[in-house]
């Protein structure tokens, strides 16, 4: 077989040459590439730390209206004792003892005025 090549190239022996492409193993990105990945762990261990806080205060939020909710039943029980207490004394009875105990009489008819 002949060969034929040299006949149709014009550039001859002298060819140019060409600097190989520079990749990521270059000096320039591999600085950006460590720069970015210290920052993106950086943020990683902040995100961390930053639930675990926001996880704590939601736990003290917690335990403050369970204590809240506590001292709402204990004041619901005194009120309901001091209603009892309250309806006895303003009772019918107890109030027209205490009435004639001071000399005091229901009015009569003719006292009582209604406002227009």
């Amino acid at each position: 077989m002949m060969d034929f090549s040299k006949r149709y190239s014009k550039v001859g022996k002298k060819r140019q040459r060409v600097a190989p492409k520079r990749y990521r193993n270059s000096e320039n990105s591999s600085g950006l590439w460590k720069v970015a990945g210290f920052i993106l762990s950086l943020a990683v261990v902040a995100a961390i730390i930053a639930s675990f806080w926001f996880g704590r205060l939601i736990d003290e939020a917690l335990a403050e209206l369970a204590a809240a909710g506590s001292v709402k039943k204990d004041l619901a029980g005194i009120h309901v004792v001091l209603r009892e207490e309250r309806d006895g004394l303003m009772a019918e009875e107890r109030l027209e003892v205490a009435a004639a105990k001071l000399g005091l009489q229901p009015p009569e008819p003719k006292q009582i005025r209604r406002p227009l």
